[in-house]
């Protein structure tokens, strides 16, 4: 080759990175279409180039269109078969197209080409998680992440999901302490939110798993994992609330008992006692269904979380039986009945209607978990239905 070839083949190699480069910006930016469109030109003078393949695939992956990605990535692999990195980006777009089972095949390919490779041992154990299946198996990935890289955030977070595979309050508990740890190095990763929020659900400790799910939609909007567990927890710190209304009538049956007594006595202490009496009671209504509510939720989301509360078909059932419960035992020390015996068909009366909201609120909950299994079967029956290593 002459010197003027040389040049110009160095001139077309920088030429050449420079693009690439570009390319690179645009991917990180979500600009997938011009970096699509960068990458056919390149790949059309350069076919065999694996890594311009590579780029095509991720690009692909971006703008979420698996099949088209898993045709750059294949002929990727084609052109360079020990590429581990080729394989685990066959895994994501697998798992991202609901072929989790396949896609642990593809991962499990990338960690035994390279052994220590982080990103894929985390990738095993999140999406054994995502299939609430094999335990150990994850954990044992996970916990290899974790050892290969300690400063890791997805590291922790795959011990986290892997340790809370089973559906149990126990495994919940144990997942505490790596998701903390994750979220102490990276608060931003809106999964590990969700992973600690659905642990909180699962200890049915509801404002935990409400403040979870929020913040987890805060840092990313399109989250389908909070939007689908957000009503759930909302339900739950709803529902618990018929225990400070049955809890009130500790209160209330003795405060009217009194009132009664005092009116035989004097008018005006009988006025006062029932004046009193219901204003208490009525601001302790006002705690259990509405304060205690909202003040689970930011201070800028408080009016559009009332909106939607008075709206939500899971919330509005229980809630209206509480609301049913704590009227009528405002109106049983309000008013100066004439009988004693009115007092207790009142409080018969008042628990009657919060037992008709809170089971009409659980058959709509049932439905809704339902949906939820049978969306949980038919990943089962994907995973199933996957070739097998």
């Amino acid at each position: 080759m002459t010197v003027e070839g040389k040049r110009s083949a160095a001139y077309e190699s920088a030429e050449v990175r420079a693009v690439v480069a570009r390319v690179g910006v645009l991917l990180q930016a979500g600009r997938f279409d011009e970096a699509r469109q960068l990458l056919a030109s390149l790949i059309a003078d350069d076919p065999d180039n694996s890594m311009l393949w590579q780029l095509m695939a991720v690009a692909h992956y971006g703008a979420e269109k698996y099949s088209e990605a898993q045709d750059a990535v294949t002929r990727a692999i084609a052109l360079d078969p020990d590429n581990a990195h080729s394989y685990l980006l066959f895994a994501k777009i697998l798992i991202s197209a609901d072929c989790v089972g396949e896609g642990i095949q593809r991962a499990m390919r990338a960690i035994e080409i390279e052994p220590d490779l982080v990103e894929a041992h985390v990738l095993v154990s999140t999406a054994l998680g995502q299939l609430n299946y094999g335990r150990d198996r994850a954990l044992w990935h996970g916990m290899r992440a974790r050892d290969l890289e300690p400063n890791s955030a997805q590291a922790h977070y795959a011990v986290g999901a892997a340790l809370m595979i089973g559906d149990s309050r126990r495994a919940a508990k144990q997942a505490y302490a790596p998701l903390h740890a994750a979220l102490s190095i990276d608060p931003q990763l809106s999964h590990v939110w969700n992973h600690l929020a659905i642990a909180h659900l699962r200890r049915a400790r509801s404002v935990r798993a409400v403040r979870g799910f929020v913040t987890a939609l805060q840092l990313d909007p399109q989250s389908e994992v909070a939007a689908h567990n957000l009503p759930l927890a909302v339900w739950l710190l709803v529902i618990r609330g018929r225990w400070w209304a049955l809890g009130l009538l500790f209160f209330t049956a003795p405060t009217a008992v009194v009132a009664l007594e005092l009116d035989a006595e004097s008018a005006v202490a009988g006025s006062a006692a029932h004046t009193v009496g219901a204003l208490l009671i009525a601001g302790a209504a006002w705690w259990v269904l509405v304060h205690r509510l909202l003040r689970v939720f930011p201070a800028d989301m408080r009016l559009a979380a009332k909106g939607v509360l008075r709206r939500d078909r899971l919330v509005r059932p229980a809630w209206l039986g509480q609301a049913w419960a704590l009227a009528w035992q405002i109106a049983t020390v309000a008013v100066p009945w004439w009988n004693p015996a009115m007092i207790a068909v009142c409080m018969w009366v008042s628990m009657l209607g919060m037992w008709v909201g809170t089971a009409i609120s659980r058959v709509q909950i049932g439905k809704v978990r339902k949906a939820r299994q049978d969306e949980r079967h038919r990943a089962w029956s994907a995973a199933v239905s996957a070739p097998q290593p």
